[in-house]
C-alpha cells in the first residue's frame, strides 16, 4: 500500500473548508485514497510501547526495538515506521503489531503433519481398590499385599 504522506490529503488541508471546496479537492483522488481517508477518520487505534509488544508477543524487548529500527512495523495508513512524541516515547499501532506478528506465521500443509502414533492404553484415573484381606487391586486385576507402611 502506498503511504498516505504522498496523497492529495497531505498536500491539502480540508479542515474549515466548505462542501464544494472539499468536493473540488477530492475530485481527482482515487478510490483507494478516499477509503484511506475515511479509515483514518473513523479509527483510533491503541498505540503500544515496545515493552508491551514484547510482553504480549513473548519476545525480548531488544528484538522489538531492533525490528523498529529496521522498519519492520507497517502501519496501514502511514506505512513503515512508528510514532514518537518524545525522544524516548516510541509507540506502534496495534494493526502494525499484528502485521509484524503475521510475518512469523508458518503455513503447514496437512500432509506435512505426522499421523498420530498409537500409544499405550490410557491409565484410568480411578484410585486402586482395596480388596478383601488387605490387598490392593490394580488396573489389570493384579493384587498386591499391603504392608503397614503402605499408604493408599
Amino acid at each position: 500500500m502506498a503511504s498516505a504522506t504522498g496523497t492529495v490529503f497531505s498536500r491539502t488541508r480540508l479542515t474549515g473548508k466548505t462542501y464544494d471546496e472539499i468536493s473540488a479537492a477530492l475530485a481527482q483522488a482515487s478510490r483507494d485514497d478516499l477509503v484511506r481517508l475515511v479509515f483514518s477518520l473513523v479509527t483510533l487505534e491503541k498505540l503500544l510501547t515496545p515493552a508491551q509488544i514484547a510482553r504480549e508477543s513473548q519476545v525480548p524487548r531488544r528484538d522489538v526495538l531492533a525490528d523498529m529500527r529496521a522498519g519492520r512495523f507497517t502501519d496501514p495508513i502511514f506505512g513503515r515506521g512508528f510514532f514518537c512524541r518524545a525522544s524516548k516515547s516510541f509507540r506502534i499501532s496495534a494493526s502494525a503489531v499484528n502485521a509484524w506478528r503475521a510475518t512469523w506465521f508458518v503455513a503447514v500443509r496437512r500432509a506435512a503433519i505426522p499421523a498420530e502414533k498409537k500409544s499405550a492404553p490410557v491409565a484410568s484415573s480411578s484410585p486402586p481398590v482395596i480388596g478383601v484381606g488387605g490387598t490392593k487391586t490394580g488396573q489389570n486385576g493384579q493384587s498386591a499385599r499391603l504392608d503397614s507402611g503402605d499408604v493408599t
